[in-house]
C-alpha cells in the first residue's frame, strides 16, 4: 500500500494532508489514492465537501450558465481554456464531485 514512500527521503503525507483553502483537491488526492481511503470515509467525504466548497472548483462553478455550459452553449473546444470541454476537464482534474448537479448538468 505504501511501498512507494521507501522510494523518498522524506515522507510528504503530513504536507499533502493538511487542509488548504487554496487547493483542497490535495488533500482529497492524497487521502484517496496515496492512502487508498474508501470513496465513504469520513476524511474523504470532508475533503470532497471542501474541494466543492473552496478553491478554484466553486469560482469554475460559478462561471457556468444555467443550462450548463460555459462561454457558448455545446461541447465546443473553443474558446481554449475556457469553454465548456475545458471547464469540465479542468473540475475532474481538480476533484470535483460528479454526483454534483452543476457537474452533471454540464456533462
Amino acid at each position: 500500500m505504501n511501498d512507494w514512500k521507501a522510494q523518498l527521503k522524506a515522507d510528504p503525507l503530513p504536507w499533502l494532508l493538511e487542509p488548504d483553502e487554496a487547493n483542497p483537491g490535495v488533500r482529497l488526492f492524497a487521502l484517496r489514492d496515496l492512502l487508498d481511503r474508501a470513496e465513504d470515509d469520513p476524511e474523504v467525504v470532508a475533503a470532497q465537501a471542501a474541494v466543492m466548497r473552496t478553491g478554484p472548483v466553486p469560482a469554475i462553478l460559478d462561471a457556468q450558465y444555467p443550462d450548463g455550459y460555459w462561454v457558448k452553449p455545446g461541447p465546443g473546444y473553443s474558446p481554449k481554456y475556457r469553454s465548456t470541454l475545458w471547464s469540465v476537464l479542468f473540475l475532474a482534474q481538480l476533484g470535483a464531485d460528479g454526483r454534483d448537479e452543476r457537474v452533471r448538468r454540464a456533462v
